[in-house]
């Protein structure tokens, strides 16, 4: 697999694990894929107020638990990155983010890293999720 390209089962179980997240009570604020500068592979960003309320060990914990539920093949855990509401990221992509569909953002920075390229999913991600 190319670890440049952004595949669309990636986006999809991105959004399915996004959408169990919500559903099992886990805040996210907002999820995206980003492609950074300094490295050759895609990662998943949840920005989440847990990461600020339980920190981010016990965060980790209840995201890796949901992706072991989610039985998803296309993310690792090593593909996933947690941040807080308040991170510099987090409020940039929250300010491009759209209520109803995803946005492919192609700027050079999101709050202070230097980017290639990055999906950023709706504020309402992962609300149909399969059942």
């Amino acid at each position: 697999m190319d670890t440049t390209t952004l595949v669309d089962e990636q986006r999809d179980e991105g959004e399915r694990l996004v959408g169990n997240l919500r559903q099992s009570g886990f805040d996210v604020a907002a999820a995206f894929w980003v492609l950074p500068s300094r490295d050759d592979r895609w990662y998943l960003y949840i920005a989440s107020g847990v990461v600020d309320a339980v920190g981010l060990s016990a965060a980790y914990r209840r995201v890796y638990g949901e992706l072991s539920r989610s039985l998803v093949g296309w993310i690792s855990r090593s593909d996933i990155k947690l941040i807080g509401n308040q991170h510099p990221v987090a409020l940039d992509v929250m300010a491009h983010q759209s209520d109803s569909l995803p946005t492919v953002y192609r700027g050079r920075e999101l709050g202070n890293m230097i980017i290639e390229n990055a999906y950023i999913y709706s504020k309402s991600a992962g609300s149909r999720t399969e059942k």
